[in-house]
């Protein structure tokens, strides 16, 4: 059975009473005794289920000191040189996560450092994970995102996760896994309507300087035709790194030019924005990816557009859900 693995570190102390059948050095014992201890845990992706099943020792903020043959997978068959240095996917030190950007993308994290990876994990094929999406951090628990990016077969929550604090897809900064979401409850599949998400954190965001919270539309704010308003993404397209895109907002008629092939008529009535996407070079659009004017969010690229079936970009108008986003996050 295929199985991955991560370190969990102990953060806090141990207030409760020691088990007797887990010791260490032959008598029960606390972590304030051995703080550079952790646990080495294993994701059972058949259950879904993580348990600890080695110890290592903490070396730096980004690496341990652990027994090789917990990490390759194969059983024990020598007492020799089972030894191993493993680095860590992102760091427990606040300084060195925000370090974690490539110099070269920075800017583009620093000028939207609300903006995050969304990450699904393949269990279907790679069993590996990567980055599918993007989302904008609300507050140091939740992330907005769109409900496409959070729903259907493949979702469940411990196969989705956020990567903050980097602008390079599938690496670096600082990962939270989620905890729940929550769908608006207008939102259909390969629908326009309520295609916006509010996702709950399993562990506290700390911000730093390339991870903040967003600045959201105010209710019932009104965005014209004809604005320019910023798209930052990793898009589809294969790139690694965040860059940033202007798009053009357009009348809803335009994002309904069709190409014959989807079924459902344009509704102009749904609470969507449209925008004519950059024509020279490839959109760097996610799935969840905002639409911001200035530093305030007024737009999530829906996943309405995966269907290649119109020439604009739909996005769902998000003054026309900000009191429902602050319902859910309160």
């Amino acid at each position: 059975m295929t199985s991955i693995w991560c370190f969990a570190l102990a953060l806090f102390a141990v207030l409760a009473t020691v088990h007797s059948h887990r010791i260490v050095g032959g008598s029960p014992t606390t972590i304030e005794q051995y703080p550079s201890i952790v646990q080495v845990e294993r994701l059972n992706t058949g259950t879904g289920t993580w348990s600890q099943s080695c110890a290592a020792t903490i070396l730096t903020a980004r690496s341990v000191l652990s027994a090789a043959h917990c990490f390759d997978g194969a059983p024990l068959k020598r007492w020799e040189d089972d030894i191993a240095i493993v680095a860590g996917a992102i760091s427990v030190s606040q300084q060195e996560a925000s370090n974690e950007v490539q110099p070269q993308n920075i800017s583009v994290l620093e000028t939207f450092p609300f903006l995050a990876q969304l990450e699904w994990y393949s269990f279907w094929a790679t069993m590996e994970w990567s980055q599918e999406c993007a989302c904008s951090i609300l507050n140091n628990r939740h992330v907005l995102t769109a409900a496409g990016c959070v729903s259907g077969w493949s979702y469940e929550a411990r196969f989705r996760r956020i990567r903050a604090g980097s602008s390079v897809r599938n690496t670096g900064g600082v990962i939270f896994y989620v905890q729940d979401r929550i769908n608006h409850p207008d939102w259909a599949a390969n629908n326009y309507d309520g295609d916006v998400a509010v996702v709950r954190t399993m562990g506290i965001i700390v911000y730093t300087p390339l991870i903040q919270q967003a600045s959201i539309a105010s209710p019932g704010s009104w965005i014209p035709s004809g604005l320019r308003l910023s798209q930052p993404g990793w898009g589809r397209v294969g790139q690694q790194a965040l860059s940033n895109q202007e798009v053009l907002t357009a009348e809803q008629r335009s994002c309904g030019r069709r190409d014959g092939n989807f079924s459902a008529p344009f509704n102009a009535t749904v609470n969507v924005l449209c925008a004519i996407p950059p024509t020279v070079i490839a959109s760097n659009n996610d799935i969840g990816s905002p639409w911001t004017l200035g530093r305030v969010t007024v737009g999530i690229v829906g996943v309405v557009n995966t269907v290649g079936t119109y020439n604009g970009l739909i996005a769902a108008d998000l003054g026309k859900y900000t009191e429902w986003v602050l319902s859910s996050v309160n």
